[in-house]
Parts: structure tokens; C-alpha cells; sequence
């Protein structure tokens, strides 16, 4: 993995798997994130993993709710708009041998009764 900085990231092609830091002086990083395109020299779309499926912001939150009392949803892939502005973030990306071993983990998951 390497850190790369806001200007650096941009540059990146779409595909990048990364987790994003918005305060260089904590140790910790966002959630797994799929880089898409890049907008402007400030923004992008990505794909975040933990999105579940809905169609609005009120079904987002009707679902949500739902989910909280036991029910399942399905993972939702699609791209947003990230909209983070800040130029001191800095992100945690992720290289081949890094996705690779992911996927090993991963697929070891397949066939697990989660719950």
C-alpha cells in the first residue's frame, strides 16, 4: 500500500481501490472505496462498499431502519459524486499484491453463514 497525496490520487487511473483520510494526524482511514472518474482537479466519483440498495434518501433511510430490526438488503455498486474538497487528504491505496490478498481473504468468506 502507499499514501499518496490529493493531487497524486486524482491522477490515478479509475479502478484504484483506496480509503481516504481527511486529518493527516490520525492513524486511521475511511472504508474500502473503488476510485471512478476524475471531475475536476478537486473532485471525483467513486464506488463505495457499503452502500445497500435503494432509490432515494428516504428509502435510504426507511431501509436503514428495517435493517436495524433484521431485515437484508443487497450490496448496491454505483458511483457518487465525492465531493470532498479538502487538499490536506491524503489517501491509503491499494497496490496488486495488495488487492490480490484481499481477494484471497474474500473468497475464503464465500459459503460462510454470516448470519
Amino acid at each position: 500500500m502507499r499514501i499518496l497525496n490529493k493531487e497524486e490520487f486524482l491522477a490515478l487511473p479509475v479502478g484504484v481501490i483506496y480509503c481516504c483520510n481527511r486529518d493527516r494526524h490520525h492513524v486511521g482511514f475511511s472504508d474500502l472505496r473503488i476510485k471512478d472518474e476524475t471531475v475536476s482537479a478537486s473532485d471525483w466519483f467513486e464506488v463505495t462498499l457499503t452502500q445497500y440498495e435503494h432509490n432515494d434518501t428516504g428509502e435510504l433511510c426507511d431501509r436503514h431502519d428495517e435493517m436495524l430490526a433484521g431485515k437484508s438488503y443487497p450490496l448496491e455498486i454505483s458511483a457518487c459524486r465525492n465531493g470532498l474538497f479538502e487538499e490536506e487528504n491524503i489517501f491509503l491505496v491499494y497496490e496488486a499484491s495488495d488487492i490480490a490478498k484481499l481477494i484471497i481473504q474474500l473468497e475464503g468468506c464465500i459459503g460462510c453463514d454470516q448470519v
